[in-house]
């Protein structure tokens, strides 16, 4: 994958294909390592545009990944032409943790863009990745942060995570209700939310 953009930032920390100590791996048996084409940008032919960057990647590897992107790409698999796809309601960093996901069957450091991320995973069906934010929810679900949680697990109809969340609530209520923080830093990227386009 190769990133070109206008602004100076370190959109994924994951980008080079390291495996950090926070790194988390899929164990959807449906999940596919496609680490040989991680990189390579010569032979990409397809650009995905958010915002001021594109990324350079491999129709194949949404092909493989996405049932959402299969019906769209899969007539344009073998064609020269390159395909360039918006990408619309998500940051760059959340768009390039998930293309690394489709790589290499690991993201790292994606609590700060976690709700953003499963968001990203459900439009394009990425049940894999879906199931590693809600590992990441999990472990992250504490007594500031759980109305945050159980707003976010109810808008988009996450039941285990409500239910969860509701238990966890139930038995540290008084603590949880006394929180003044209910939007932590791994929510504020996803506040404001919206699902629409591609």
């Amino acid at each position: 994958m190769l990133i070109v953009g206008t602004k100076e930032t370190n959109i994924d920390s994951s980008a080079s294909g390291g495996y950090s100590a926070h790194s988390m791996e899929s164990k959807s048996p449906e999940a596919k390592n496609f680490r040989h084409l991680y990189g390579a940008y010569m032979s990409a032919d397809t650009n995905l545009l958010v915002e001021d960057y594109t990324f350079f990647v491999h129709r194949i590897v949404l092909v493989t990944n996405s049932p959402a992107l299969s019906p769209i790409m899969t007539p344009h698999l073998g064609e020269k032409q390159k395909i360039c796809i918006p990408i619309q309601d998500f940051s760059p960093k959340v768009v390039a943790k998930m293309i690394t996901y489709m790589y290499l069957n690991i993201v790292s450091d994606i609590k700060d863009v976690v709700f953003d991320l499963y968001r990203i995973a459900e439009r394009y069906d990425l049940k894999g990745l879906m199931n590693i934010c809600l590992e990441c929810i999990r472990k992250e679900l504490n007594m500031e942060n759980a109305m945050a949680i159980l707003s976010f697990a109810v808008q988009n109809n996450i039941e285990k995570l409500v239910e969860d969340t509701k238990n966890f609530i139930k038995l540290h209520s008084d603590r949880v209700l006394d929180s003044n923080v209910f939007e932590p830093k791994m929510m504020k990227d996803s506040a404001n939310s919206q699902q629409s386009g591609l």
